[in-house]
């Protein structure tokens, strides 16, 4: 079976390249040949980063009619591919979506669930390229900034977006420009234009991540790419709130002008995920999508061998899932008096969907001009990987930094309670509501998630690395921390 999904990647990577490289040649007018393509890690869909080469003609001809003295030139897609490709010496980032399993969709792969992550992901980087660049452009002299000069957030560009339709294509693919572009470090004191030597890229901070950490009370493993240490997690989420979510919050929060420009691309992130009618997704739209599921998996439990779900706690699981959910509703009445504008999120903003960097100034050489400020984790340059993305409740995002990014309560209260001062301050408006409403919803999506993934549910969904006895491991350390740190008994 391994043989045969490899077979089948292989087939799937040789007929988008052969795809690529015939619209480089037909958009640029230049004879493309790709010299090189590495796959680089990814969970989900493959991601590679390719160089091209070009030169200018043709198969040996010149790019004109003589019949009709019309010189052939490149389609406005094709300058702006050469414009990149002149700025990153040939190099660009191919994606091939190959699932479509996000949280938004409890990880389930159900059918056209990979072309509407797709579009969904395509759509979200360029809903955040848009609002980093009306942040830079309209707000960020208004922020207190740092004496020296930080780097700014660099979005890639989504440069070409291919679905083939005609045949039922379930692999669609982007192309991008190339994130770690030589010279991309712009500092938020700079022109964009202006490239900064203060910085290097960097990845040690990725390579440190600890398998192991201790979460909520419990020691949680993590053996895909694991997570930052308990001692460096504050530090690190802070800095996420600081430099992303707060500056593109303020973005949605404020700029009306702004909304115009992504309504398209909006409402592609609308159209593509759960049940949100139109707008943004809501705690009840969630809700009612856990509600969803529950019908789904009673209707499994009336066709199978109900001795089977009991031996394997399935059964009892889902019975305290009927009444979670049930609960939620009444939650969500807590979250509704404290309404807040929707806004762009990624949800996954762990540090290897990020493009790191950090100060080549050393202390020793420090400035009053150029001072090297203390700091455990390094400075984020770019987001990648927004296949999460959605329009929605901006305390999705929060939601899933406090419970995901950093390792307890008290990690979590500080951040909650940051964002919700900035809220207040910033906006006028009320603060953002208590946070146990959240955790509980979160608890509930993940033991549903679970139940999904022990009843063989989730219909090709991510490939789970535990088995059985780890499940379920899990499973009681999610419960125990509904009932105990969150004041919700078992029914």
């Amino acid at each position: 079976m391994n043989t045969e999904c490899s077979d089948r990647n292989q087939d799937v990577l040789h007929h988008v390249l052969s795809q690529l490289v015939s619209f480089l040649n037909k958009e640029t007018c230049q004879n493309c040949t790709l010299v090189q393509c590495d796959e680089m890690k990814s969970a989900q869909q493959r991601v590679f980063i390719i160089k091209v080469q070009t030169s200018n003609n043709m198969d040996g001809e010149d790019q004109h009619d003589n019949d009709t003295k019309y010189v052939y030139a490149p389609s406005p897609i094709g300058k702006r591919i050469l414009d990149v490709m002149g700025k990153s010496n040939g190099r660009l980032v191919l994606r091939i979506w190959k699932a479509g399993a996000r949280w938004w969709n409890l990880t389930c792969n159900a059918q056209n669930e990979c072309i509407k992550l797709a579009k969904s992901e395509v759509a979200g980087y360029k809903v955040a390229r848009l609002a980093f660049e009306c942040y830079y452009e309209n707000y960020q002299s208004r922020d207190v900034i740092i004496s020296h000069e930080q780097p700014r957030i660099y979005i890639p560009q989504v440069l070409y977006f291919f679905e083939d339709v005609t045949v039922g294509c379930n692999n669609p693919w982007a192309l991008f420009s190339h994130a770690k572009q030589d010279g991309n470090i712009i500092t938020k004191g700079a022109s964009a234009n202006t490239r900064s030597d203060k910085y290097r890229f960097c990845d040690e901070f990725i390579f440190q991540m600890v398998k192991v950490r201790r979460e909520f009370g419990f020691d949680e493993p993590h053996p895909r790419h694991g997570r930052v240490c308990v001692d460096h997690a504050l530090e690190y989420a802070m800095h996420v709130l600081n430099d992303i979510i707060i500056p593109m919050h303020t973005v949605f929060f404020t700029n009306a002008s702004i909304m115009s420009k992504m309504k398209e691309d909006i409402h592609t992130l609308n159209r593509h995920n759960v049940y949100s009618n139109g707008r943004g997704i809501t705690y009840q739209d969630m809700v009612n999508l856990y509600l969803a599921h529950i019908r789904k998996i009673q209707s499994k439990i009336k066709n199978e061998n109900s001795q089977h779900l009991e031996d394997n706690g399935m059964y009892t699981l889902v019975q305290s899932l009927e009444d979670f959910v049930s609960r939620l509703w009444y939650e969500n009445k807590v979250v509704q008096d404290f309404p807040l504008p929707f806004t762009l999120c990624h949800l996954d903003l762990q540090p290897q969907n990020m493009i790191l960097c950090q100060s080549t100034i050393s202390p020793s050489s420090s400035t009053p001009d150029q001072p090297q400020v203390s700091r455990n984790v390094p400075w984020i340059v770019s987001i990648l990987d927004w296949e999460e993305s959605c329009y929605a409740d901006p305390r999705f995002e929060l939601l899933l930094l406090c419970r995901k990014v950093v390792a307890n309560r008290l990690q979590a209260d500080k951040l909650w309670y940051h964002y919700s001062a900035f809220v207040e301050e910033r906006f006028q408006r009320n603060k953002v509501g208590p946070m146990d409403p959240w955790l509980r919803l979160e608890s509930v999506h993940s033991l549903l998630t679970m139940c999904l993934q022990g009843m063989n549910l989730l219909e090709g969904g991510r490939s789970p690395w535990e088995g059985n006895s780890d499940l379920r491991g899990k499973i009681d350390r999610e419960l125990h921390r509904l009932q105990n740190d969150l004041g919700w008994s078992l029914s």
